[in-house]
């Protein structure tokens, strides 16, 4: 009996018309007999595919060289694909998961001018009263969130988060500047941030960063507790579960390890 290749089957003008498209990533335009050469392509081929890439919106015809570049239609599937990549959308489900899992509170935040920003939340049945809304904003040095991505911002960026001031909020609130950037240095190792009830009483955060298709931290999630119940959590199993759902989301909106930043 013979046996069938488990490879998908290809269609070959469907996979000559993707290098072409492919071609223009070193060139802003191309005329047929380029295209045909670098390709290695007879020109009626290359017309055939060119004019139909054209017609579709893929490509677009230069006046007067007659030379093509790609089209706006290329704009509107990745404008598609930015938004399937936003960070809020990508993150919910395991926020959900993770909530229902622990039994607690969790958060996402953004930096926007040395504040972390809550853009959404996930709230559980048991009372836990907090600072947080979505759209609030809250001081980087003293939240889990925002120490999370504080961590792998620039230098300088700190460096004006601590200029403010670091405000005493709570008697645990760091407000050293060594302290902070021994903090911020272990959280890099780690990507671990924790909050020890440094922006209110009573209540303690852990969070991990999250990055995006740049390699640049983009957010941070983080879950939450009444500091008295997470004296019974298992925290080296929930801080590599936290950990792997950070990995999971970074990789989602297009993360890929440069080897500065290995998740």
């Amino acid at each position: 009996m013979e046996k069938h290749s488990r490879k998908a089957p290809q269609i070959q003008s469907v996979v000559r018309a993707g290098e072409i498209l492919e071609a223009f990533t070193g060139f802003k335009e191309l005329g047929l007999a380029e295209i045909a050469r670098l390709l290695d392509l007879n020109k009626s081929t290359t017309f055939g595919l060119v004019n139909t890439l054209a017609a579709l919106g893929y490509l677009e015809q230069v006046q007067p060289s007659k030379k093509y570049r790609l089209g706006l239609r290329l704009l509107e599937l990745g404008n598609l694909v930015q938004r399937r990549l936003d960070v809020r959308e990508e993150a919910r489900r395991n926020m959900v998961a993770f909530s229902e899992k622990y039994n607690a509170l969790m958060h996402l935040a953004i930096h926007s001018n040395g504040y972390a920003v809550y853009i959404d939340k996930v709230e559980v049945d048991a009372p836990i009263t907090m600072y947080s809304q979505i759209g609030r904003r809250a001081p980087m040095y003293c939240t889990a969130v925002g120490k999370a991505m504080l961590a792998f911002l620039p230098e300088e960026y700190v460096e004006e988060v601590i200029a403010r001031g670091l405000e005493p909020h709570t008697a645990n609130t760091i407000v050293d500047r060594e302290a902070l950037w021994n903090e911020l240095r272990q959280i890099r190792s780690t990507q671990i941030a924790m909050d020890r009830q440094e922006l209110e009483e009573g209540l303690t955060c852990v969070a991990t960063p999250i990055f995006d298709r740049t390699g640049k931290v983009c957010a941070a999630m983080s879950i939450s507790f009444p500091y008295g119940k997470i004296r019974g959590v298992n925290l080296e199993a929930l801080e590599k579960d936290l950990r792997n759902n950070g990995r999971e989301i970074s990789i989602r909106i297009g993360f890929k390890s440069t080897g500065e930043t290995e998740l």
